[in-house]
């Protein structure tokens, strides 16, 4: 029995680095146990953030379904391959070591290490931490001698049982490091008990690797060693030394097969030895010669992948038989730390700066035919050698009300986001021209910017302008300003030394110098909160880290008198970092907030503490102090905003629900909410009265955008619900697969408004999970020559039921007729069948499925190739125009002409897109539901390959979250019960458009409000139903709902507002790049133009509705001369 010394160290950012070292037990972590698997947990909305900073570790799970990452953001993720989406974050106090992160053969669990000498056991189906095991030796330490310990790898054993760690052990005596020494630590992951130690015969290792039944391991040693060590793991003795490398051995990999070793070194070579004859079989070598930094060898042990230093942005893919490159991998954002195979062969994995680079090289083929050259080789890899990456995709910052309460802005770095609060919809985004060093203020570029004026915005007054300018004018870069903007603070260097002085913002002349006898203190601070006085007679500043006095005096901050720089006074009493401080609004007291994780009010006059506020769990990270000064608002590291009164010092509520660290916190002009901004990427709505959550702000870098509520009720921009995560239990979705239940902008903006509505349905209280979908014929990549194919998906059922399968053909949805549809059931599973009609050249299937609860299950795609002569395409209009009702009280002025414009438009445009324009048309009497039926199934008759635009103008109802197009002959709208039998629902719309063969389809919309009653939220209803329409059908709609005739009609224009942009934007103005104007390029015209001519022409913006489910294929329109 021996005794073992485990080691770590710890960082505390207020009492410096102390290292420690306990004498422990080999039964340590035998009481702690696995948690039971299939741990049921509730839906968790959250946003994909990705890494913050470089990403040092991948690691694939054993069935290629997961793909762990770990970052020097003290983070590790794990990721869904096929979606590309975030499933867990684990926050950590360390970064994780390089390439020290492993799987469990039964994908369960994974294991990695942090860099204060543990290693963490993690249970990736709950995402919790089990174990963690320390770095362990068995010698004896010296007198006054300390440790610490940083593993360069880890793996489990083939059974599961066994974790393996090799690691470099550093002992310290003082400050300095004077010797180190490499082992292994053999742990039982059950018990948590340390098997064995065994003792590397080299000062320092970096990488190991395992023999795949696991009885030996190889190291990679580093310099002077410069060999790969080969150990008996059962033995614990080394068995041989493989010798070539004249530098540090960075990376090593065995074969699959376990006859070869692979190692990739600093020397810039890579050399592969026979394992049981120790005899070195080839040397890759390349004219770029750069250091090889990881390798890995692909799952047949045909081909090895390796990155490098020097050449940052390159992979390459070696034939192991022929020690020739086949193809590189080229990416800016690659960094070679860290590389892996995906256990089918079919993907890499690599770091990518703050991402990971997924590679799919299915079609990157080895082989002599890529060895003759290799610039064709390359070539190829680059195109076919299709690149995704993991990562973020959403805008966080700091949030405020506009000065009226009616808009909630979030700023961040370079632009500013404006929210309509009461409406749930992103209004507009602003560019900001520059952030001070007081992150409060910023220079945005205004409505007016066109004319050169730049305002100063100080975000904690709500948005209050605090100066502004013109543009090529001089704006002093100060360091903060006093709240009237009279001031600014400019940082000038005296040689080395810094010197604050004050300066007149108008006059540009100095007012004062600060005065600093050390050269030490800092003002601002990472809260960026208020430096001056409300008054501006006052500036308070604290200590920067590297001064004297910081040493002396490390957690005080001082009150300068701005008139002539003189300090006051010192205030001390915090036990950690200063990081926010705030004047109250009578400038008589100061709020501070710590590292130390409290708060404390002092007295200007005195510099006396009168309070100290304690409740959060980590840093106080900002402070809003309520203008009559009765309450504080604290928000924190810890995820929390905390409401005090200010006079007791008393906590009041807290507001929990924000998953990162807060980074602003205000109060409504009102008092009656508050607005948050988090590191998780949302901006937050409260009630102050109750402390309950209203509804999350999100805006994303693509510029889409959504608005949720805790129910999980969203409004967002057409693509922006894909962006937002679902996880349910280690699942996740996107809030997109929740469309048809939980869209709802009229509970969005009722909720917003303050009304009270009843939710339906609430997300968080669980969903039914949907069926798991894949197309299981043909095979992805098959070719055929003829157009016709049967198309076979599975559906199995896991636990939610089977209620729809759907399958989209180059993003148009396939009719449910019953010639081209077969469902047998097997069980749990249900086959179904179509027969379809392929276009020449690619097409583009995808099979979706859906539970009982309507739940839309993660999309299968596949891909095929048809190999015929390119056929002829027709475009196909069905125009209907109603002016004249069977009820004279609903006629109209515009529908029938505008109608016709557009008819007439394409009748006489002969541009070559299209063989044949054919149309078909229904006025007036002539448009009544059995007409437009009629029209639409012979619609039916198209082609694949063929352009549909259905165009309808007339009245529009909206009833129970479904759209009615009102014919000729429904003559009462406001009864319901005739909507429903006379009218047109957006359903039946959609079984129409389904059983289209054409693929392109276009819908156009142009309605007025029919009944007598107008409904509070016009717009909103009919929004959802034909986003539903679009989303079902996978078609293209640009629809315009106005409330009234009037809204929609400009005698100037010669047409109905809507029909005159849609005309304007076909004649050429849509066709921003090129010539081509296309569904797309439309889309954004009107988006950006109808608002703008309805406000300038009736006084209220008009918003139309648009969606593009994704699905639909853009495709040309015409081509503008």
């Amino acid at each position: 029995m021996f005794r073992f010394k485990s080691l770590f160290y710890s960082l505390s950012g207020c009492f410096g680095i102390i290292f420690m070292l306990f004498i422990s037990s080999a039964s340590a972590f035998a009481s702690e146990k696995l948690a039971p698997a299939g741990s049921k947990q509730g839906p968790e909305i959250f946003v994909q953030l990705g890494h913050s900073d470089q990403v040092t570790s991948v690691a694939f799970s054993p069935d290629g379904r997961h793909l762990a990452s770990g970052s020097s953001d003290k983070s590790v993720k794990i990721w869904d391959v096929d979606t590309g989406r975030e499933i867990w974050t684990f926050r950590l106090e360390h970064i994780i070591a390089f390439n020290s992160m492993n799987f469990s053969p039964d994908g369960r669990y994974l294991t990695f290490a942090e860099a204060d000498s543990f290693i963490r056991l993690w249970d990736i189906a709950i995402g919790k931490e089990l174990k963690k095991f320390p770095l362990a030796i068995s010698e004896k330490l010296e007198k006054n001698e300390t440790m610490t310990g940083t593993a360069v790898a880890i793996a489990f054993s083939p059974d599961g049982k066994s974790l393996v760690v090799a690691a470099n052990i550093f002992s310290h005596k003082g400050e300095q490091s004077y010797r180190s020494k490499a082992v292994i630590n053999i742990w039982n992951v059950k018990t948590g008990k340390l098997n064995k130690i065994i003792p590397v015969h080299a000062e320092e290792i970096s990488n190991m690797a395992l023999s795949p039944d696991g009885k030996y391991a190889f190291l990679g040693c580093n310099e002077p060693d410069n060999t790969v060590r080969l150990l008996g793991i059962e033995t614990g003795k080394e068995i041989r030394k493989f010798i070539s490398h004249s530098k540090t051995v960075h990376s090593v990999a065995v074969s699959p097969d376990g006859e070869y070793v692979a190692s990739g070194s600093k020397d810039k070579t890579i050399v592969m030895w026979h394992i049981k004859s120790g005899k070195k079989i080839k040397t890759f070598t390349n004219p770029k010669r750069y250091e090889r930094f990881s390798i890995a060898f692909s799952p047949d042990g045909k081909r090895l992948i390796v990155s490098g230093s020097g050449r940052l942005s390159e992979m390459e893919l070696w034939d192991v038989s022929t020690g020739q490159v086949i193809a590189t991998l080229k990416d800016d954002a690659i960094s070679p730390w860290s590389v892996r195979f995906s256990p089918d062969g079919q993907h890499v994995a690599t770091s990518a700066g703050g991402a990971v680079a997924l590679w799919d090289i299915s079609t990157v083929a080895y082989g002599s035919a890529y060895h003759t050259d290799q610039n064709e080789a390359k070539k190829y890899a680059y195109s076919t050698g299709k690149l995704k990456t993991l990562g973020g995709s959403v805008y966080h910052g700091s949030a405020y009300f506009s000065s009226s309460g009616e808009k909630i802005i979030m700023v961040n770095q370079s632009t500013l986001h404006e929210f309509d609060r009461f409406a749930g919809t992103l209004r507009g985004r602003k560019k900001i021209g520059k952030q001070y060093e007081d992150k409060r203020f910023f220079e945005v570029e205004d409505d007016a910017y066109s004319k050169g004026l730049i305002s100063v915005i100080d975000s904690k007054k709500n948005g209050a302008i605090i100066r502004t300018g013109y543009r090529g004018e001089e704006i002093p870069n100060c360091q903060t300003f006093s709240p009237d903007g009279r001031y600014g603070i400019i940082l000038v260097f005296e040689g080395d030394r810094p010197t604050y002085k004050i300066i007149d913002i108008r006059s540009k002349k100095e007012v004062s110098i600060l005065e600093n006898p050390s050269g030490g203190f800092i003002l601002g601070g990472t809260g960026g909160s208020a430096i001056f006085s409300p008054d501006a007679k006052y500036v308070i500043g604290w200590y920067s880290y590297g001064s004297d006095e910081y040493k002396q005096y490390p957690f005080v901050f001082k009150l300068w008198d701005v008139p002539t720089g003189k300090e006051i006074r010192t205030f001390s009493g915090h036990s950690c970092y200063i990081n926010t401080a705030v004047f109250t609004a009578d400038g008589g007291r100061i709020l501070s907030g710590s590292m130390d994780t409290t708060m404390k009010l002092w007295d200007v006059q005195t510099g006396k503490e009168v309070r100290t506020f304690r409740g959060h769990s980590n840093v106080v990270s900002i402070i809003t102090i309520s203008p009559d000064d009765k309450y504080i608002l604290s928000g924190s590291w810890d995820g929390t905003i905390k409401l005090w009164d200010f006079v007791s010092g008393k906590e009041v509520r807290t507001f929990t629900g924000h998953s990162n660290q807060v980074l602003s916190v205000l109060f409504s002009p009102d008092d009656k909410y508050l607005v948050s901004g988090s590191y998780d990427g949302t901006t937050r709505l409260w009630d102050i009265s109750t402390g309950k959550e209203i509804a999350q702000f999100i805006s994303f870098t693509d510029g889409e955008w959504v608005v949720i509520t805790p129910e999980g009720y969203f409004n967002a921009s057409p693509n922006g619900a894909k962006h937002l995560n679902v996880r349910v239990g280690n699942n996740v979705y996107s809030i997109d697969n929740f469309y048809e239940k939980f869209f709802n902008p009229v509970y969005v903006a009722s909720v917003l408004q303050g009304k009270k509505i009843e939710a339906v349905a609430d997300i968080r209280k669980g969903i039914l999970t949907p069926p798991d979908v894949k197309i299981i014929f043909p095979e992805p990549g098959k070719e055929f020559s003829a157009d016709t194919v049967t198309i076979t998906i599975s559906a199995k059922d896991t636990g939610g039921g089977i209620d729809e399968i759907r399958l989209y053909h180059n993003g148009k949805a396939i009719g449910e007729d019953t010639r081209a549809v077969k469902i047998v059931s097997k069980g749990n599973e249900a086959i179904k069948t179509y027969t379809v009609t392929l276009v020449d050249g690619l097409n583009n299937f995808k099979a979706v499925g859906f539970s009982k609860d309507r739940t839309e299950s993660n999309p299968y795609e596949l891909i095929v190739k048809l190999t015929v002569p390119q056929k002829d395409v027709s475009m196909h209009i069905l125009a209907v125009g109603i002016n004249k009702y069977k009820n004279p009280a609903l006629n109209l002025n515009y529908a029938e002409p505008d109608a016709k414009g557009i008819v007439d438009f394409f009748r006489h445009k002969d541009n070559g897109l299209f063989k044949n324009v054919e149309i078909r048309e229904s006025y007036n009497e002539q448009a009544t539901k059995e007409t437009i039926i009629s029209k639409l199934n012979q619609l039916q008759n198209t082609n694949p390959q063929d352009a549909v635009l259905i165009y309808l103008a007339g009245h529009g109802e909206n009833i129970n979250d479904k759209w009615y197009f009102i014919p000729h002959d429904l003559t009462y709208p406001e009864r319901e019960d005739e909507v429903k039998t006379k009218g047109i629902s957006s359903d039946e719309l959609a079984g129409y458009i389904k059983n289209i063969k054409a693929q392109k389809i276009l819908v156009l919309i142009d309605a007025c409000k029919s009944g007598a009653v107008l409904v509070a939220f016009r717009g909103f209803e009919d929004r959802k139903a034909l986003s539903q329409l679009s989303r079902s059908t996978g078609v293209h709609i640009i629809a315009a709902s106005t409330k009234d005739q009037f809204a929609a009609e400009v005698k100037e224009l010669g047409h109905g507002v809507f029909t005159y942009i849609l005309l304007e934007g076909l004649k050429g103005k849509a066709a921003t790049e090129g010539k081509a104007v296309t569904v797309k390029k439309l889309m954004v015209y009107v988006e950006e133009q109808l608002p703008e001519i309805t406000k300038k022409y009736k006084q209220e913006a008009q918003y139309p509705v648009t969606h593009s489910s994704g699905e639909g294929m853009d495709f040309p329109l015409v081509i503008a001369k």
